[in-house]
């Protein structure tokens, strides 16, 4: 069966739309691929006997088990992938300063 090593890269935007590689092997043997990123299925494309292109789905933030399903069921492994919520500003202080600089408070969420 196909054999999942590695996910480039190994982290993307919980609003889904991340272009992910899964490197391995084996790939050209896998009927009908799909990625799997938590349980969540994306359309693959067979790039090579060693990597298949995916685009991660919307999923809540947190670490996945991304792999390769070919024929729909799950198989091959997989590795590690994060989804991450976007940073979003919400507020800056000051709105204005001067040209010579001035401090400025960034407020939001999702920095760390």
């Amino acid at each position: 069966p196909p054999s999942v090593l590695s996910a480039r890269p190994s982290r993307g935007a919980a609003r889904g739309g991340t272009r992910v590689t899964l490197l391995g092997s084996r790939f050209a043997d896998a009927s009908a691929p799909q990625c799997s990123f938590g349980g969540l299925r994306a359309a693959a494309t067979v790039l090579s006997s060693t990597a298949v292109a995916c685009t991660a789905p919307r999923h809540p933030a947190g670490e996945v088990t991304a792999g390769l399903a070919p024929g729909g069921a799950p198989e091959g492994g997989g590795v590690a992938f994060l989804f991450e919520d976007t940073p979003r500003i919400t507020s800056l202080s000051p709105s204005s300063g001067t040209v010579t600089g001035a401090v400025v408070t960034v407020a939001g969420e999702a920095f760390s």
